[in-house]
């Protein structure tokens, strides 16, 4: 995600290699930046490339998704397993 910030900040549409499952860190962008597997991404960028709206909304998304996603928000849940012991 680091190498996405400055990308999202300024309101770039993203298409980034690889899966995104729910319990991955990118799902928090889900809608925002689209995830396909690497075989996929030329179908992808032709699919996107033809689409000029659909990529602006899905780049307005990630902007808002990374304004609205603060450090605290984002390491809380990282935090709380390295503080609180399992039951």
């Amino acid at each position: 995600m680091p190498r996405l910030a400055k990308l999202l900040a300024n309101g770039k549409f993203i298409v980034s290699e690889g899966a995104c499952g729910d319990g991955d860190q990118c799902a928090a962008y889900r809608g925002g930046v689209v995830f396909v597997e690497s075989g996929d991404l030329k179908a992808a960028l032709a699919y996107y490339a033809a689409r000029p709206d659909l990529r602006a909304a899905i780049a307005e998304t990630g902007r808002r998704i990374f304004a609205n996603r603060t450090m605290a928000a984002a390491l809380r849940g990282p935090v709380r397993a390295l503080l609180v012991p399992p039951a």
